[in-house]
């Protein structure tokens, strides 16, 4: 980061306030107008979340009960 302090760079993080689009993102999944898994590294069942949340995942995502094919 000493590029961005020698440049008068600010960088400001934060958490995304995502539950007001979750209704809309689901659509969009569901219509297959997006698809999350180039970004989805590893699925999961839910019983396994446990031991696989320790693994190395850019993204995992966890299952409930049968998974759809």
């Amino acid at each position: 980061m000493p590029f961005q302090i020698s440049c008068g760079v600010t960088v400001r993080t934060g958490r995304v306030h995502a539950r007001t689009v979750i209704p809309e993102m689901l659509d969009l999944v569901r219509s297959g107008r997006f698809d999350p898994t180039p970004v989805t590294t590893g699925v999961v069942s839910w019983d396994d979340a446990p031991t696989a949340l320790v693994g190395q995942w850019t993204k995992l995502a966890m299952v409930r009960g049968k998974r759809q094919p």
